[in-house]
C-alpha cells in the first residue's frame, strides 16, 4: 500500500520534467553513468522488492542484464515519472521490464532529436539508427538502454519491422511544416505515433500480435496523439509549431494568429471542441484493445483509455483557454482513475511466489497459467563491459542525453510526449 500511495502521488502531482541534476543519474553520450555517491545497478530502483519480483517473472536473472534493465528504469523514471508510476502500479509483473525498456528506448531516441538544428538532429538520428540496426543484427549493443530493449525483443520474439518503422518515422518531425488536412495528420500518426506505440505493444504477445491487435493499437495511438495535439497546443504555438490541420482552421474561420494571441471566441471554442470530438471517437474505438490483452494487462490499458477520454473532456470544458496555458490533469480525478485501476490490477494479477536466492539461481519456471509465455531467446554474444563507450553518440553532448524531454504530462506524442498505450 505504501508503494501505491507514493506512486499515485507522483502520477497525480507531477507537472514537469525534473530539473537538471535532480536525479542521481546522468545520461551521457557513451551511456548511463552515476553521479558521485549515487547507487548503481538494481540499487537505484526504490521499490526493490517488487522490481526484483518483476525481473524474476520476466526470467531476467543475469546480473548484467538486470543492470541494463535498471538503467532503463532509472532513465524512464526521471524522464517521465508518471508513466513509470503507471507501469509499476498497474503492469503485469512479467511485462513490466519489457514495457519499461521499450519506453526508455523510444524516449532516448526522441531525446536525440530534441535539440539543435534539423541537420544536427538528422545526423544524430542517422547514427543512432545505424547503431540500432547493427545491434538487431548482431544480438548485442554497447548502450545499456538499447541492450535492455534488445533483450526484450529477443525474449518476446518481436518482429523488427516496428523498430525500423519508428526510426524512419522519427524523421517526419524534424522538418515539420504543419498539416494541410486531416489526411496529413493521419499520415503523421501512421508513420510516427503508431510505430511508437508498437515498440512496447508488440512485446505483449510472443512473436508479435495479430493484424486486428495492431489496428486497435493504432486507434489508441491516434487517440493519445490527437489528445496531445490539443493539451500541448499552447506550448507548441510558443515553439512555432501548430499540429491542427489548416483546413480545420479554415472551416471554423480561425486563423493561426487567433490561436497565438489566445483569442477567446466562439470560433476558437468550436474548433477545439470539434478536434476533441474526433479524438474521443478514436478513444472509444480503442477500448477494444482491452479484450486483445492478457487479463493481467486489462487494468493498465483500461486506465490508458479512460485517462485519454478524461483529458479530452477536460479540453472541451476549457475551450479556447487551452491556447493560453498548458492543460493539466485534475489530481482528484486522476487519483480516482488510478485507484480503480489499481484495485482491478490487484484482483487480476497472477499469484506468484517471491523468488528465493536459490530459486533465482535455478531459473525456475514461474506459474503463468492461461497467459502467453515468453519465447526462448537465441544464444547471445557476450555483452561488452558496462563502461564501454559508443563513439557515434559522443557528439550528441550532455544536454541532449542528460535531461530528457522538456515536455510534461503522463502521455504525449511523438514530439516529446509520445503516445503510450
Amino acid at each position: 500500500m505504501r508503494a501505491f500511495v507514493q506512486m499515485a502521488v507522483c502520477l497525480v502531482s507531477f507537472e514537469g520534467h525534473p530539473r537538471p541534476g535532480q536525479s542521481g543519474l546522468v545520461l551521457v553520450g557513451s551511456g548511463i553513468a552515476a553521479r558521485p555517491g549515487s547507487r548503481t545497478a538494481d540499487e537505484g530502483i526504490r521499490d526493490m522488492r517488487t522490481w526484483r519480483r518483476c525481473l524474476a517473472a520476466a526470467a531476467v536473472h543475469n546480473p548484467s542484464a538486470r543492470g541494463d534493465y535498471a538503467a532503463a528504469a532509472r532513465y524512464l523514471r526521471r524522464r517521465d515519472p508518471a508513466l513509470y508510476a503507471a507501469i509499476r502500479l498497474l503492469g503485469w509483473d512479467e511485462y513490466q521490464p519489457h514495457a519499461i525498456s521499450g519506453y526508455a528506448f523510444a524516449g532516448f531516441t526522441d531525446d536525440l532529436c530534441d535539440h539543435g538544428t534539423p541537420d544536427e538532429r538528422m545526423r544524430r538520428l542517422d547514427r543512432w539508427h545505424e547503431h540500432v540496426r547493427t545491434a538487431l543484427a548482431s544480438g548485442t549493443a554497447r548502450h545499456p538502454v538499447l541492450r535492455a530493449y534488445l533483450r526484450s525483443v529477443q525474449d518476446r520474439q518481436m518482429p523488427h519491422r516496428w523498430i525500423h518503422a519508428y526510426l524512419e518515422g522519427a524523421r517526419v518531425d524534424l522538418n515539420f511544416n504543419g498539416f494541410g488536412s486531416d489526411a496529413d495528420q493521419q499520415a503523421y500518426i501512421d508513420q510516427l505515433s503508431w510505430p511508437f506505440a508498437m515498440l512496447t505493444a508488440d512485446l505483449v504477445h510472443c512473436g508479435g500480435g495479430s493484424p486486428r491487435y495492431a489496428r486497435v493499437c493504432r486507434s489508441l495511438a491516434e487517440a493519445w496523439q490527437r489528445a496531445d495535439f490539443l493539451t500541448d497546443l499552447h506550448e507548441d504555438l510558443r515553439g512555432g509549431r501548430l499540429y491542427l490541420p489548416a483546413d480545420a482552421l479554415s472551416q471554423h474561420g480561425v486563423t493561426r494568429s487567433d490561436l497565438e494571441s489566445g483569442t477567446n471566441s466562439a470560433r476558437v471554442r468550436a474548433l477545439v471542441c470539434s478536434a476533441a470530438d474526433v479524438a474521443l471517437a478514436a478513444a472509444r474505438e480503442s477500448a477494444a484493445i482491452i479484450e486483445e490483452m492478457p487479463v493481467p494487462l486489462h487494468a493498465l490499458n483500461r486506465f490508458a483509455v479512460r485517462l485519454a477520454q478524461q483529458r479530452l473532456e477536460q479540453v472541451k470544458v476549457l475551450g479556447a483557454a487551452i491556447t493560453r496555458a498548458p492543460v493539466r490533469d485534475y489530481p482528484a480525478a486522476c487519483l480516482k482513475l488510478m485507484t480503480a485501476a489499481y484495485c482491478e490490477a490487484r484482483r487480476t494479477r497472477p499469484k506468484q511466489l517471491a523468488p528465493t536466492a536459490r530459486a533465482a539461481r535455478a531459473v525456475p519456471e514461474l506459474e503463468t497459467k492461461n497467459l502467453p509465455t515468453a519465447g526462448t531467446a537465441a544464444v547471445r554474444p557476450p555483452t561488452p563491459p558496462r563502461d564501454a563507450s559508443w563513439e557515434p553518440l559522443q557528439s550528441v553532448g550532455d544536454d541532449e542525453t542528460r535531461h530528457g524531454s522538456t515536455r510534461s504530462g503522463t502521455a504525449g506524442d511523438a514530439r516529446g510526449n509520445q503516445t503510450r498505450p
